[in-house]
């Protein structure tokens, strides 16, 4: 078990700072992303042969992928062609995956109705602190000994990324994972099951079945307004397979009825499933190797690149636990002295989530009056 010297904790650092000329440019591109996918006809052909829940479903999700793409996409494309690799910054990364499964935790309670959590009213709101999670309000600092739990993870064989294509949060996809439990991070099987915390995925949904209610309402509301010109007869024509957001679906909408920029951004923001694995699992490996200055002993195996691969693995792992420390002393640091914790990634993206749950949560307060006059 690995120990860190135990310390006070106080203070919490500020909350993510707005933009609201971001957050409604945001809000108006998602708007008419809706209302274009509803209103033309030119989609309606591809619609048709999905079950209709899952096409509305689709549009919603589609339109916070599409307007997160415009808004982010020249910074991407910039991101893309200045590679780098900082084992401090993979470090930070992991040392914020300790939070993030405390906050799936609470959010299981929280749709169960079994706690509160102070400004939580919609289930997207916990999309929102994974983007925001070094500011969420409601979490427990980290402590010693969570750190050195999550190091014995690290040490223990089963450290592997989380799936590129889901998210912290991804409350859904992780309690129906019964026939993939792969799509579940490993982290949060590791934590499972040394605390037996799988149980919460047992738990009912209570909270996201009354938002899915009240959604349902407001579509029912909202489809015959003629401000929307929504032609859901001519849109839908019954049962079919579900209309999933993933790489494969948003290659082929995105090729087929978006213009070349909004394809150059997809691609730079989302990799192929094939890239993540295979040939681009090698490449990594040997980017790793190639830039670790010093020699790396590969451990045997049967072929050459798992050899590569296992060694580049364990190399990582190596110098993201020898970071980790510091990260943690910077941590107390600014926590000690009420200092904002250092931006990551996701919090360029906090803004547009909060846009979109913003709609997300009237849609649902809407529905839920209509559900309540009946």
């Amino acid at each position: 078990m690995n120990q860190f010297s135990e310390g006070s904790l106080p203070g919490r650092s500020d909350a993510t700072q707005t933009d609201p000329v971001r957050r409604t440019r945001y809000e108006e591109l998602v708007r008419d992303t809706i209302r274009e996918l509803y209103s033309n006809a030119r989609y309606w052909e591809f619609f048709k042969g999905f079950n209709e829940e899952s096409v509305h479903d689709f549009i919603t999700e589609y339109a916070s992928k599409k307007a997160w793409y415009l808004l982010n996409g020249e910074r991407l494309l910039l991101k893309k062609e200045k590679e780098h690799f900082r084992f401090r910054e993979l470090a930070e990364k992991c040392f914020w995956e300790i939070q993030q499964k405390k906050l799936f935790n609470l959010q299981a309670e929280w749709r169960a109705g079994l706690i509160e959590l102070p400004g939580v009213e919609v289930t997207r709101d916990f999309l929102c602190w994974e983007k925001a999670i070094a500011t969420c309000p409601f979490l427990d600092p980290v402590t010693p000994n969570e750190l050195s739990f999550y190091m014995d993870y690290l040490e223990s064989g089963m450290q592997s990324d989380k799936n590129w294509f889901y998210n912290w949060q991804d409350y859904d996809t992780y309690r129906h994972a019964e026939n993939c439990p792969e799509a579940i991070p490993a982290w949060y099987r590791y934590y499972d099951s040394k605390f037996g915390t799988d149980y919460l995925m047992m738990l009912p949904d209570k909270k996201g079945e009354e938002e899915k209610l009240y959604i349902r309402e407001w579509r029912k509301q909202n489809s015959s307004n003629p401000e929307a010109e929504l032609h859901e007869e001519e849109l839908l024509t019954g049962p079919g397979p579900n209309l999933y957001v993933n790489y494969e679906t948003l290659d082929f909408f995105i090729s087929t009825f978006e213009s070349r920029n909004l394809k150059d951004y997809f691609l730079a923001a989302e990799l192929k499933p094939e890239d993540a694995t295979n040939d681009a699992e090698l490449q990594d490996a040997l980017r790793i190797l190639s830039r670790a200055g010093k020699n790396v002993t590969l451990p045997k195996a049967a072929d050459w690149r798992e050899a590569i691969i296992t060694g580049a693995a364990q190399y990582k792992t190596r110098r993201i636990m020898a970071n980790l420390p510091f990260v943690y002393d910077e941590y107390l640091f600014r926590l000690k002295n009420g200092i904002a914790q250092r931006p990551t990634d996701e919090d360029q993206t906090y803004q547009e989530y909060v846009a979109f749950t913003t709609l997300y949560r009237h849609q649902v307060s809407e529905g839920k009056k209509i559900a309540d006059q009946k």
